[in-house]
């Protein structure tokens, strides 16, 4: 679907929270920053003002690399790791795309998982963590494919967890997808037995009928050792080190809803978290809240809903402390677009099976004759019964 630009013009007010020694240097804890950012329709595949290099990735697919929907995706060591919840399986593929292995497989055997949540890569022990909802466990295996063991633990939470990341050798951050029975957004969980937990946020009305809520692909990134995240319901990005909570970026356009009224809202709707946001995107009074984050030393890029519910995105650079309003976000062209993961510089996103097809009509009308001739060279070697989705790196600059 076509995203439209806004006919209005967006006075954004930009809040950024430094961590400064001395408050008499330029850098204040507290800089203002108050633009009319110049809005764009799209940031092409290529663009030298923002990247270093683009490219693509198509994983080989045969049939243990098979993928219907990539459901989480983490790059490590030059190697992509993919979790497809349709055929529950974690597999590992290489920069060209070759397949390497899969991490176990489903059955009851001691070094099988019963079913999956996610997974989190330790970079400290080369290991892969594999989140065993049924069985309550955590079966761990070498970055080769080998099975070292499984770990036992009661911690609940661990049943809904959509994505975590290593903040050392033993605490691993976490975001769930969940508000069933007071669980968290994120946590950080010791790994020695995965029971102690640390709260970071938790969701602001929990439902009794285990309803599901997923803010986002990355509403979290780890940057420069410290975690950078986003809040429901709010425009303004905290940050985690050391055991502390702070805020860090805000964008301004509209106010934060009170969470007294918010909880009123998402208790008259029954824990309804998308029935919430649609009604508070057609009121058009309230932050939705954000969608994902990016960050490297340059550039910060944030996702965010607009009230069509047609999402947009700001672009801040942090070296010209200055931004763009990115208007035409979709994943059905080759622009800059929603992104499924980061890593280091780069986002990567996604174009799966229906985006192809949609972006192969648009290049065989007359509306687009712009695209690169990579990108039409892709779409049109793509098999979309045999291949599997694409994968674009867009690698931002970082100085």
């Amino acid at each position: 679907m076509k995203i439209f630009a806004s006919i209005f013009s967006i006075h954004f007010i930009f809040l950024l929270l430094c961590n400064c020694s001395n408050p008499k240097t330029e850098t204040s804890p507290n800089i203002i920053y108050q633009n009319q950012l110049q809005s764009l329709q799209s940031i092409p595949f290529g663009d030298s003002n923002y990247f270093d290099t683009c490219y693509f990735i198509k994983p080989e697919a045969d049939s243990n690399s098979f993928i219907v929907e990539i459901t989480q995706m983490e790059i490590f060591d030059n190697k992509i790791f993919i979790w497809d919840r349709q055929t529950e399986k974690v597999s590992v593929f290489n920069f060209t795309g070759k397949h390497l292995t899969n991490f176990g497989q489903k059955g009851r055997a001691p070094k099988e998982y019963s079913s999956l949540s996610g997974f989190c890569i330790h970079p400290h022990d080369s290991t892969i963590q594999l989140f065993d909802p049924l069985m309550g466990s955590v079966k761990k295996y070498s970055l080769k494919g080998e099975y070292i063991n499984s770990i036992k633990h009661t911690n609940k939470d661990l049943c809904f967890i959509n994505k975590a990341q290593m903040l050392n050798s033993d605490k691993m951050f976490c975001y769930y997808s969940s508000n069933w029975e007071g669980n968290y957004v994120f946590s950080v969980i010791d790994i020695s037995d995965y029971n102690q937990q640390e709260p970071i946020l938790t969701y602001p009305y929990q439902s009794s009928k285990g309803r599901s809520y997923t803010l986002s692909n990355q509403p979290y990134v780890l940057f420069n050792n410290t975690i950078t995240y986003i809040k429901p319901f709010s425009n303004t990005i905290y940050t985690y080190a050391d055991q502390e909570s702070k805020p860090y970026f805000t964008l301004q356009n509209k106010k934060d809803i009170n969470y007294a009224l918010l909880k009123n809202r998402l208790k008259e709707n029954d824990g309804n978290y998308y029935k919430v946001t649609q009604n508070l995107l057609s009121e058009n009074l309230y932050n939705s809240g954000f969608l994902n984050i990016f960050e490297n030393n340059r550039f910060l890029l944030i996702d965010f809903m607009t009230p069509l519910s047609m999402p947009q995105a700001i672009l801040w650079d942090k070296k010209k402390k200055d931004g763009v309003h990115i208007q035409n976000y979709s994943t059905h062209h080759p622009d800059l677009q929603l992104f499924k993961t980061s890593h280091e510089n780069s986002v990567i996103c996604v174009w799966n099976r229906d985006a192809i097809e949609a972006l192969k009509k648009d290049v065989s009308s007359l509306k687009k004759h712009n695209y690169p001739e990579i990108v039409k060279k892709t779409i049109d070697q793509f098999n979309e019964e045999k291949d599997n989705p694409i994968l674009i790196f867009f690698h931002l600059k970082n100085k």
